[in-house]
């Protein structure tokens, strides 16, 4: 796991041809695609559902790239319990090797904090 600069964030949306929602609008750090997009993957589990099937579902999700991006939708990265670096971050990057640790992290990111990923 390793921290996420604004300026390394900002260089990965130029590159990856995203921009983030105007803050003004009020909806958090939202990313919109600046053409179409090629690809999204959407999980969504209800409250019901095994930890054991969340897990291996989002397991093999996380399979599909070598790195993964947690950033938060509102607050700082730091409200993302990852962390305690006071630097001002906007991003937390996982590898491959951490795929398990963020498997058994988003579900209760997105249930208490809402944050989403990037490869």
């Amino acid at each position: 796991m390793n921290p996420v600069s604004e300026s390394q964030f900002r260089k990965l949306l130029d590159a990856s041809g995203l921009t983030v929602a105007d803050a003004a609008l009020g909806i958090g750090r939202e990313l919109t695609y600046i053409d179409a997009v090629g690809r999204a993957v959407i999980l969504h589990f209800a409250k019901r559902d095994p930890q054991s099937y969340v897990r291996d579902a989002t397991t093999r999700i996380l399979e599909l790239a070598s790195e993964w991006l947690v950033v938060p939708r509102y607050g700082p990265v730091l409200d993302l319990g990852l962390l305690d670096s006071p630097a001002q971050l906007a991003a937390v990057s996982f590898g491959a090797p951490e795929r398990g640790h963020l498997a058994d992290y988003l579900p209760s990111c997105e249930a208490s904090r809402g944050c989403f990923l990037m490869c």
